[in-house]
């Protein structure tokens, strides 16, 4: 089944294969869920060098202590790009709902639950 070009970055696609073409690091990670601090270490450890451009995978959001942080991050840094994940598009679907300030407060709680490996005590 080939991609619609609808949901592609034709602009980013091209970005990043410039760097890779110039021998410039393109970076892919996931699964970040708010964990600012080592989100921080990843990136002191691969060292990233000018041109260099990093990529999440998605679920970057809820979970972890800070998704602010995180989210922020990738907003202030013109080489750090994302697709949007389920957490993420879970939190845009809840923006739209109606009341959704209200609602906003309680759906982190219910992903935590609903997520919650078997096994593990839910609270």
């Amino acid at each position: 089944m080939l991609m619609s070009t609808e949901h592609r970055d034709l602009g980013l696609e091209m970005k990043l294969q410039y760097a890779m073409d110039n021998g410039m690091g393109v970076w892919v990670l996931g699964e970040i869920h708010g964990h600012i601090d080592t989100l921080k270490e990843l990136i002191s450890r691969i060292n990233l060098e000018d041109g260099d451009q990093l990529v999440s995978l998605g679920d970057m959001i809820d979970r972890g202590p800070d998704s602010a942080s995180v989210l922020g991050m990738f907003r202030e840094n013109p080489s750090f790009h994302a697709v949007k994940g389920n957490h993420e598009q879970l939190m845009h679907r809840a923006n739209q709902w109606p009341n959704h300030q209200r609602m906003l407060a309680v759906v982190p709680s219910l992903i935590r639950c609903c997520h919650t490996p078997a096994g593990h005590e839910r609270h």
